[in-house]
């Protein structure tokens, strides 16, 4: 009985891991397109400093 549990088991794996090479990652796009909008919130456009504001990407890398 534990055999066959383990066999069905491991058949049901396989065909799962088949169907994701077939498929692929089908929401990737969607994931890569979060993560890209996010990137944008978050990033550093300006920083306020005591001679005014450094815009600029050399200008906030000091």
């Amino acid at each position: 009985m534990w055999h066959l549990r383990k066999s069905k088991e491991s058949m049901i794996v396989q065909r799962s891991r088949a169907k994701w090479l077939r498929e692929g990652d089908v929401n990737s796009s969607y994931f890569h397109a979060c993560i890209n909008s996010r990137r944008n919130q978050n990033a550093i456009r300006a920083l306020q400093t005591e001679n005014g504001w450094a815009e600029t990407p050399p200008d906030i890398r000091q």
